[in-house]
């Protein structure tokens, strides 16, 4: 989106729905904007990349009985009568 060609009413609305903060000139808030822009792009890909990295620690089949477990999800097993 090019700020540039935003009134500074609607750039102060668009950070204050971001709760960022409003006040300063106009070239300020472009900037403020701009770089919240890129920091909501880079999170997701930074948490996607270390949540590839968590599969092989988060699941392992030494962990769990495959006969106890239907994706991902405990079967509960009664318990055996004594």
């Amino acid at each position: 989106m090019n700020y540039e060609d935003l009134t500074l009413k609607e750039l102060k609305e668009i950070l204050k729905e971001r709760n960022l903060k409003v006040s300063g000139k106009k070239a300020e808030l472009v900037q403020r904007l701009q770089e919240s822009d890129k920091e909501i792009t880079k999170a997701p890909e930074e948490e996607s990349i270390q949540d590839e990295e968590n599969i092989d620690e988060d699941y392992s089949e030494d962990e769990y009985d495959d006969d106890k477990y239907v994706n991902d999800f405990y079967v509960y097993q009664e318990p055996p009568e004594i």
